[in-house]
């Protein structure tokens, strides 16, 4: 039989409204009776939290690691303030706090209306509760910062039985130096080994003490002294062979190789002097490393022995760089000459250009004035370098030695300025093929043009181990072509003013042209010199700067492949190295 439920009339109708009534009150019955059972059920859980916590503190091992430092504190005197400490916390936690707790957790479970499943009871055991487990991790932190104390006594100790086999095998080792006849102090030795001796002992008695924080600062002097001893050890076998066998036989070798079968006739009275004053401070060097091994003062013979090291280099050094100056100037002064010769030339073609220019003959013309000061200055530097290859040829006839690095600086700035006078010939040139209006100042322009490429060739032929030199060959016969369609007889060919300004530009960009190649051709060859220059210069801090050898083995790497403007980039970025190292 099926029931039908009519909204309407069912809460209207007696009996349903009891029923109804009776179920909801049954339910708000139940739900009131499973809330008290679990407000009571969480009151036996923390009061029974609360008696195993309060077991496992009572049962805890502090009390015993108490007993222990107690014992270390009256033999020794030691952790006095931390004994204090830790025996007053635990006396307040344990004694006096825990107490209160317990005496509290009795007295409210004693009563019975305490276990009544009340928020209040629950709020209350809680609190109980978590004023136990504060005293527990208190205490927990107590017992962790004695094991701690004790844990360091342990560390210590194995430590430093490592650090006591050690210094009994370098004792070992100092023993068999001894027997070598190496030249040692031998008091001094004993006195310091004695005295690392003394530390250990000393480390012993701090430990047994339980003075952990001086017997650390112990341990860290043994291991200091021990550190002195290894590089005392290994320092004397090296500095003592350098003194006997390295030094002699370094000194033999620059005395053979540019004294006794020097090929630098002029050099050997100037080397030999420098070799004397070089001997007799390397002896005095020699007999201060002496002592200070016999004193055991390794690191100030370390230094002693770097300082006759780098006397050696430097004697080295400079006799090399003397040879290679020798060398370069027996390779390169006629070319150099050439070049100045050929600016003088180009100097008085240019000359006589302007005199043949009507507008040019002027007093006041500003082009003029500017050449007459080029002009001047170009000479002077020529005097200035005919002085300086007039010094060399002496030096050479006489048989004399003359100080090349002087030379050398001087020639340099000769040269700088012989460089300068090129560009401002150049711009005087210009002009003069600016002003130019007549046949014979083109063809002077055309033969001054011809000469500027045969210098080029000159130069090519100069250097022919410069093989970037070998691609200005053919731009070079190309503008020897161009040049001859302006011979003497085509130009006399020329009558009107519109023919020769036609040639006049022609031979203007012809010349920017050759200018350009021949700025080209010089810059090929100083980057060459340049390159090698640079790689002389690194050479001088071999053993000196580290890392040095294997920049130079990468530029001479570089130069062999002739990737020249690549050596020089890499160079520059690392001479910043030499740099600091000065």
């Amino acid at each position: 039989m099926l029931m039908k439920w009519n909204i309407n009339t069912m809460f209207s109708e007696t009996v349903t409204l009891i029923c109804f009534s009776v179920f909801f009150a049954c339910l708000a019955i139940a739900f009131i009776i499973l809330i008290l059972l679990t407000i009571y059920r969480k009151i036996t859980q923390t009061i029974a939290s609360t008696i195993d916590l309060i077991d496992s503190i009572k049962k805890s091992p502090l009390r015993d690691m108490l007993k222990r430092v107690a014992i270390v504190y009256e033999e020794s005197g030691a952790l006095e303030k931390e004994y204090a400490i830790w025996r007053t916390k635990y006396e307040i936690l344990y004694e006096i706090e825990l107490q209160k707790v317990m005496v509290k957790l009795v007295t409210r479970i004693k009563k019975s209306s305490s276990t009544s499943p009340l928020i209040s009871n629950l709020k209350a055991y809680k609190e109980i509760y978590e004023t136990t487990s504060d005293i527990n991790q208190r205490l927990h932190t107590i017992f962790m910062e004695i094991k701690t104390a004790f844990e360091i006594e342990t560390v210590q100790r194995d430590f430093v039985t490592s650090q006591k086999e050690i210094f009994a095998k370098l004792r070992d080792e100092f023993t068999i130096l001894t027997l070598n006849n190496f030249e040692i102090d031998e008091n001094h030795l004993n006195k310091t080994l004695g005295m690392i001796e003394n530390l250990f002992e000393e480390f012993y008695v701090l430990i047994q003490d339980g003075i952990y924080k001086e017997s650390l600062d112990t341990l860290d002097k043994i291991q200091q002294a021990l550190k002195f001893l290894i590089e005392l050890l290994d320092a004397i076998p090296y500095i003592v062979s350098s003194i006997s066998d390295v030094i002699p036989q370094k000194l033999v070798d620059l005395k053979n190789k540019y004294i006794i079968f020097s090929s630098n006739i002029k050099k050997i009275n100037t080397y030999a002097q420098k070799f004397g004053v070089l001997e007799s401070k390397i002896e005095s060097i020699r007999f201060d490393l002496k002592n200070q091994i016999k004193k055991l003062q390794y690191k100030r013979a370390g230094k002693l022995l770097s300082k006759a090291f780098e006397l050696i280099e430097d004697f080295r050094t400079e006799a090399e760089h003397n040879d290679t100056l020798k060398n370069f100037f027996e390779i390169n002064g006629e070319s150099i000459r050439a070049n100045f010769a050929s600016i003088k030339q180009s100097t008085r073609a240019i000359e006589i250009a302007f005199e043949k220019v009507n507008a040019f003959s002027k007093p006041s013309s500003r082009e003029w004035y500017e050449f007459e000061t080029v002009r001047a200055h170009a000479i002077r530097t020529q005097n200035r370098a005919d002085a300086i290859f007039a010094e060399l040829d002496l030096a050479s006839q006489n048989n004399k030695d003359i100080n090349l690095n002087e030379i050398k600086d001087k020639m340099i700035q000769v040269m700088n300025e012989g460089i300068q006078d090129v560009i401002a010939l150049a711009k005087s040139a210009k002009a003069v093929e600016n002003q130019s209006d007549n046949k014979d100042t083109m063809l002077n322009n055309v033969v001054f043009l011809q000469s500027v490429l045969n210098q080029c060739d000159v130069k090519i032929n100069q250097y022919k181990s410069i093989s970037e030199l070998e691609r200005f060959i053919p731009p070079i016969n190309e503008m020897y072509s161009q040049l001859a369609k302006f011979s003497k007889e085509n130009l006399a060919k020329v009558e009107s003013n519109e023919q020769k300004e036609l040639i006049s530009k022609d031979l203007a960009i012809l010349g920017e042209r050759i200018w350009s190649l021949v700025s080209g051709l010089n810059d090929a060859i100083f980057l060459d010199y340049i390159s090698q220059e640079i790689i002389t210069y690194m050479e001088r801090y071999v053993g000196k700067v580290p890392k040095i050898e294997e920049v130079i083995i990468r530029c001479e790497k570089l130069f062999e492949e002739r990737h020249l403007e690549a050596l020089l980039s890499f160079a520059l970025e690392n001479l910043t190295i030499i740099k600091k190292a000065r």
